[in-house]
């Protein structure tokens, strides 16, 4: 019996549950999640309320992680920490294995699971552990920018670790491609998309279609989620047409949503959103909004989308979805049905051309036929507990 300890710095919910669910799988004895210790309590909270039966086969252990470099240290608040120089400390990685060892596991039953080839955590697991006979390395990748700051740290880390990698999961083909540019060996890397929980998010009835179309959208206010252009363009469609907007989620930009708000009787704004609620807000949109777009640093481009568990979610629950030809969103939103524009279409004059000539195309019939598809679709390829098997049997092999 294997045990996987999975090893986050961030803490995307859909995404860990893949890995939670994998203690299902037949040999797999349990799953050790190691995330940093202020998101323990979220994600104890999440599994105790959807996922209780999971407790017994799945532990989480929330433990302090460090930054390397000094001048990385002394960054001024404003200025996020790369996540690639984070990395756990050792000294609870190894009480949790003595755990583990106390309980009868042997050495050879685990494997690591890693975040990124190139974040310094994968190297500090393998210059501690398994460079010295303790488990197996394995990676799982989101990543599809070779940006500057990654091939710096590939640099100092790669060569360390390339051959320790024993399996590389890479959650898209767009980021099989980024790695395969980052130098590991093609043999070595699998793609296995992750998945949603298609029990909890079913799709809506086909309703009427009588006048109005609603708009959706659900995740992060923030820039890179093309927040600013949709409000600019929301502006430029009449307020009393037959088109809705609502808004779901906090960020940086919560207040320029709220004087959208203010200034438009057909845009409301529902906040923050429990896990628990999130189903039913699916249902009051038609059509899904996912306008993301590349972040840059100081010119540089350092992300791009790289799945879109929400886009999925809506697909999911039955609406036609449109997103932008950026990052992974072209792979996993099939278009037709569904529209996938280009970076410039974010223009706001263009972009409200966009929505309301997407709205005129849509009736009640095509709206209940894509979601069908959309509905669908997911239940192939992005179902967690098809997904979830997949990735144990990968990791295991």
């Amino acid at each position: 019996m294997v045990v996987p300890i999975v090893i986050r710095w961030g803490i995307r919910i859909p995404h860990l549950l893949n890995y939670a669910i994998m203690s299902t799988h037949s040999k797999v004895d349990k799953v050790v999640l190691v995330i940093p210790e202020k998101y323990g309590e979220s994600l104890k909270h999440y599994i105790k309320t959807f996922y209780s039966w999971l407790l017994d086969r799945v532990t989480i252990f929330p433990i302090p992680f460090n930054v390397g470099f000094s001048y990385i240290k002394k960054q001024t608040a404003d200025i996020p920490k790369p996540y690639i120089v984070a990395y756990p400390e050792i000294k609870y990685l190894e009480k949790i294995l003595q755990k583990l060892f106390s309980e009868g596991v042997k050495k050879d039953d685990i494997v690591f699971n890693a975040t990124e080839a190139f974040w310094l955590g994968t190297y500090v697991v393998a210059r501690n552990f398994t460079s010295k006979g303790i488990g197996v390395l394995t990676i799982s990748s989101f990543e599809n920018v070779l940006s500057s700051p990654v091939k710096v740290m590939w640099r100092i880390v790669g060569k360390k670790i390339v051959d320790q990698i024993s399996i590389a999961i890479a959650h898209t083909h767009t980021t099989k491609r980024f790695l395969l540019k980052l130098g590991l060996p093609e043999e070595k890397v699998n793609v296995i998309y992750p998945g949603i929980d298609t029990k909890m998010f079913m799709p809506k009835k086909c309703r009427k279609l009588e006048k109005d179309i609603t708009f959706l959208f659900v995740g992060r206010l923030d820039a890179e989620k093309g927040i600013k252009e949709l409000i600019k363009a929301w502006k430029r469609i009449d307020v009393h047409s037959n088109l809705r907007l609502v808004f779901v989620g906090d960020g940086r930009l919560r207040n320029l949503v709220v004087k959208l708000v203010q200034d438009h009787d057909n845009v409301r704004y529902l906040g923050f959103v429990p896990d628990k609620e999130l189903p039913k807000i699916y249902h009051l949109g038609d059509v899904f909004l996912y306008l993301s777009k590349p972040k840059y640093l100081y010119g540089m481009k350092i992300w791009e989308e790289q799945f879109g568990f929400s886009v999925v979610e809506a697909m999911a629950s039955g609406l036609t979805v449109v997103v932008t030809n950026t990052g992974a969103l072209p792979e996993i939103v099939p278009s037709p049905p569904n529209y996938i524009l280009n970076l410039r279409d974010l223009q706001p004059a263009h972009l409200a051309q966009k929505i309301v000539k997407i709205a005129r195309s849509l009736n009640e019939h095509e709206l209940c036929r894509n979601g069908v598809f959309n509905r669908v679709l997911v239940e192939e390829k992005y179902n967690v507990w098809k997904q979830s098997q997949k990735l144990a049997s990968m990791l295991i092999h």
